[in-house]
């Protein structure tokens, strides 16, 4: 008696889709934004195309995270995050390692997420929340 003959199963990869946004309004820059990016002070330049400056109170806004591929090892090595068009700052580890793992979640090429921009005594920040 012969076996019945199984096929092989490939896992299919879902498709990605280019954008997921994941930002939820707010209408207190006082809300807690628990990833932060470190102090943008060498950006200075974007905040000021985005009409930010030290005298400004905190801006909330959307912000597009968008990941940098490194050609050889073919791994997220930086993700930017930009307001408007405007990069504003970089997503370090551990930070970059959880909004990577939000992008392979949701199969998404970029996420767009809820953002507080600020000015400290070193200069412009970025502040973001992730869910």
């Amino acid at each position: 008696m012969s076996t019945p003959r199984m096929w092989p199963f490939k896992k299919r990869t879902p498709p990605r889709v280019a954008v997921v946004r994941l930002d939820a309004d707010s209408a207190s820059p006082d809300d807690d934004f628990p990833v932060l990016t470190v102090g943008q002070s060498r950006l200075t330049e974007s905040f000021s195309r985005l009409g930010f400056t030290a005298e400004d109170e905190p801006r909330l806004c959307s912000a597009t995270l968008t990941p940098i591929v490194d050609p050889n090892l073919q791994r997220i090595a930086d993700i930017t995050v930009s307001v408007d068009g405007q990069v504003v700052g970089y997503l370090r580890s551990p930070d970059l390692n959880r909004a990577s793992a939000l992008m392979d979640d949701h199969h998404a090429d970029t996420l767009v997420v809820s953002c507080r921009l600020s000015w400290s005594p070193a200069g412009p920040d970025v502040t973001l929340r992730l869910p």
